[in-house]
């Protein structure tokens, strides 16, 4: 696929990406089931989805809006939890390898334990060993709403070119997406 916008929604199961993906604007790739992508690149992602299986590339490459300033990549799980990295596993949670972590890129990557779009699905974050290489990712957002919490079991290297912000949780309480204990 190359064109100006990608939706994809699939209702009773997951969604698959085969090849290379490319869309000059947004891109939402939405699933009850596990997205299965290949390579994707759009102005901006979102996807949701039950787990995630990435095998190459997973970019935002523009500006999200005028009220955003950087690329920004948006993976929520429509089941509640997460975990990130190696070494952690959980039933119920999406789970995102160091090397599926590897694999993204944008200036923000928001990565949910839960649904953004549903307030009502929510779960603990659990992050294990993985690395932020600060030339892929500008900032990476880790997300767990106020009555789940975040577990940081594994060490968050930083990559060799080192720089990249890692944040655990929102400043701002008021969005439910502030665990309530890290």
């Amino acid at each position: 696929f190359n064109g100006a916008g990608l939706t994809l929604a699939a209702g009773g199961g997951g969604a698959n990406v085969t090849g290379a993906a490319t869309a000059t604007g947004a891109a939402s790739v939405t699933a009850t089931g596990v997205l299965t992508i290949q390579s994707l690149t759009a102005d901006t992602l979102l996807l949701r989805g039950s787990d995630l299986s990435l095998a190459q590339l997973l970019q935002a490459t523009h500006a999200c809006a005028s009220g955003c300033t950087t690329p920004t990549l948006t993976i929520g799980n429509t089941q509640g939890g997460l975990n990130l990295g190696d070494g952690v596993s959980g039933a119920g949670a999406m789970n995102i390898s160091a090397a599926e972590l590897s694999a993204m890129k944008g200036g923000l990557v928001d990565l949910y334990a839960g649904d953004p779009a549903n307030a009502a699905i929510r779960g603990n974050l659990t992050v294990g060993n993985a690395t932020l290489d600060g030339t892929r990712i500008g900032t990476l957002e880790l997300l767990a709403g106020t009555n789940y919490g975040a577990t940081l079991s594994g060490v968050m290297a930083p990559g060799a070119a080192a720089g990249g912000n890692l944040v655990v949780g929102s400043a701002d309480a008021s969005t439910g997406w502030t665990p309530k204990a890290v």
